[in-house]
């Protein structure tokens, strides 16, 4: 691993999210406890990135789930378009966090046309659900029983990064196209949507 860049960005555990839930799916309003005595990662991006993208990482334990959630993805995202190589991102058991930040670049990427461009918005769907959430070990029943949304968060996060700062594209996104994935998307989620 002498090649790698190793990066340590300390992310809620899935505890947080029944704290979501309980905020009416208001991600604005939930902060991480940054202060209990089981954390200790702290955060480490080389000050390369860090000046690239403006963002001021050492206010990371003031930030609220959605803007953590947001640097994060902006900082996988540029390391995939400005970087050399590739990018390994795994979490301490992989099947919550991991798939979760997976799925959001992976979804990020086809709605930017560069990857995956065959596949509607119901594959893509299908794509990330299975291969990325549920193969990798996600446990979505222990989560619902205990309340921790986090595959729910993914999708209803996704009008979060809509922006072109979550873009590598270089063509400014297709309002329409996107307006009518994003309703599809939602309609999805809650069952409205035929085949």
């Amino acid at each position: 691993y002498a090649e790698f860049d190793v990066l340590s960005i300390p992310y809620p555990g899935c505890e947080l999210f029944s704290e979501l839930k309980a905020s009416n799916y208001m991600s604005d309003k939930v902060h991480f406890d940054w202060t209990q005595g089981f954390v200790n990662a702290t955060i480490d991006v080389p000050p390369l990135v860090m000046d690239k993208l403006m963002v001021d990482w050492k206010n990371y334990k003031t930030w609220n789930l959605t803007k953590i959630t947001q640097n994060y993805l902006k900082l996988f995202l540029h390391i995939l378009h400005n970087g050399d190589g590739g990018l390994l991102v795994h979490c301490i058991s992989g099947w919550d966090r991991t798939p979760l930040f997976i799925s959001l670049i992976r979804l990020s990427l086809w709605a930017d046309g560069a990857i995956h461009q065959s596949l509607t918005a119901l594959e893509i769907l299908y794509l990330t659900l299975a291969y990325d959430w549920l193969l990798f070990g996600h446990q979505l029943a222990s989560r619902l029983s205990k309340g921790e949304e986090i595959l729910f968060f993914c999708f209803h996060f996704l009008n979060r990064i809509c922006d072109e700062e979550y873009s590598v594209s270089a063509v400014h996104r297709n309002l329409i196209s996107q307006f009518d994935s994003e309703l599809f998307v939602e309609g999805v989620m809650q069952g409205t949507v035929n085949d």
